[in-house]
């Protein structure tokens, strides 16, 4: 049987880590999606300054070209008046730099309307218009917009139905309408095109903004969860390894207080007292380690390591390993002791030291373990072997579901089940992974692959 260990946090989250990421996720984009709108109205209420600002420069020399003059002052105004809005905006008066800018050009196209008729179609300019007030007013703003909206569909509607029946319009010369009409068509055009490129563009920078933000925000929710994740699990952890450890020592120390004890029993006794606070040194240094990995306390520093630097620290670790066992460590990188792969020594050195003390707790006395190194098209495979009592399918697959598995060795050594949970960490910061085979009552094989230099 072959799984990829790993990890899985998500599906054992409490629901109040999920619940205080959700809050914290929550409030933050309600702030930042109202800066966000804010940013994207302005930006776009300048833009449309500047497209009025530009258009009426350019008809205001057509007007005078056609000899319209008074059209012409009436649209040069408008560049003024463009100007008091500019100031309302540069004061931060926003709200009402846009209410001015909406109504000074509504009457603005109106008087023009009035003043040329509508043979000219000059009434067409209210399209942009409202297109305008859809998208500067937004938000809270939305109401003020849709005022302004309907205001404007009014106006132009009735400039086109009922204007003429109402009032005396002038009547132009036809070519002059002609020419006059057509280039009002023009206009509008370019206008609305103008608008709507810078809408998009502008909606689109906002969209990246936001794809970016979100992207940081689900990133900041993963950390507080995996936070919230490992101060719980180190809590379990802590609740069941250590407590029936350091009972065993109160109580020892209890039995050594007892007057007339026997010096063999107080020997064996301290023998055991010894073993416990091992266990419970090791215990409390690998959870420090793994707590630092699972909040990215460790950096990951890849260097080109030879292989026969990492058989050498291999070879030490077997030289400290389990001596009350008797365990015969094999040690066999082959011909390739001048190979290289990319890594992080530190961190192999950990793996190893794991792998092999894990290895070496499910052997039998007299047992043997072997470390062997093999290239493959999948880089450099290093396998840790074992002959020991292997693993049933069921715990396999909760080996496999990320949960904290606490067993004992052959010789009854205590396990807290941290060990694994450290290699699969540094190894993924690798990019691989802790593979196993194993089959019970026969032993067991953890490898990883690392990439060749």
């Amino acid at each position: 049987m072959k799984v990829v260990y790993f990890s899985k946090a998500d599906n054992i989250l409490f629901k109040e880590a999920k619940m205080e990421g959700k809050l914290k996720s929550v409030e933050l984009l309600n702030r930042e999606d109202s800066s966000i709108l804010q940013e994207k109205t302005l930006r776009l209420h300048v833009i449309f300054m500047l497209i009025v600002v530009l258009f009426c420069i350019v008809y205001t020399g057509v007007d005078l070209f056609l000899g319209q003059y008074l059209q012409a002052a009436i649209t040069f105004s408008t560049i003024l008046f463009t100007g008091v809005t500019y100031w309302l905006y540069k004061l931060k008066h926003y709200f009402i730099s846009k209410v001015w800018n909406m109504i000074v050009l509504t009457l603005i196209i109106q008087l023009l309307v009035i003043q040329t008729g509508i043979d000219s179609y000059v009434f067409i300019y209210f399209i942009p218009l409202l297109m305008g007030n859809l998208f500067i007013f937004q938000g809270k703003e939305a109401k003020t917009g849709y005022i302004f909206l309907a205001v404007d569909a009014i106006f132009m509607i009735n400039s086109m139905l009922f204007l003429d029946e109402m009032t005396a319009l002038p009547k132009m010369d036809p070519d002059l309408a002609r020419i006059d009409g057509f280039m009002n068509l023009v206009g509008v055009s370019i206008i609305c095109i103008a608008e709507t490129f810078f809408i998009v563009k502008v909606t689109d920078g906002i969209h990246r903004k936001l794809t970016q933000r979100t992207l940081t925000l689900n990133l900041k929710n993963e950390q507080l969860l995996s936070t919230l994740y490992t101060r719980d699990r180190m809590m379990s952890v802590l609740s069941h390894d250590l407590r029936s450890p350091i009972a065993s020592l109160d109580s020892a120390a209890e039995i050594l207080q007892t007057d007339g004890i026997e010096p063999e029993m107080q020997k064996a006794i301290l023998g055991q007292f010894k073993g416990r606070t091992s266990s419970v040194l090791d215990l409390i240094d690998k959870l420090l380690l793994w707590t630092r990995a699972q909040t990215n306390n460790i950096e990951y520093t890849e260097r080109e390591l030879t292989l026969s630097e990492i058989e050498d620290v291999v070879k030490n670790i077997c030289s400290l390993s389990n001596v009350e066992k008797n365990i015969q460590f094999q040690v066999n990188f082959g011909l390739t002791a001048n190979s290289r792969v990319l890594g992080d020594m530190d961190m192999l050195e950990t793996v190893f030291r794991n792998l092999i003390s894990n290895a070496a707790k499910y052997s039998k006395e007299n047992g043997e373990v072997q470390i062997t190194a093999q290239q493959t098209p999948q880089g450099w495979c290093f396998r840790v072997i074992d002959f020991g009592v292997g693993m049933t399918s069921e715990f396999l697959r909760k080996l496999n579901s990320g949960n904290v598995l606490s067993t004992k060795g052959t010789m009854n050594e205590i396990g807290h089940g941290l060990g694994l949970q450290l290699v699969n960490d540094f190894l993924v910061k690798h990019n691989s992974n802790l593979l196993v085979t194993s089959i019970e009552g026969k032993g067991s094989e953890f490898y990883f692959y690392l990439k060749a230099a």
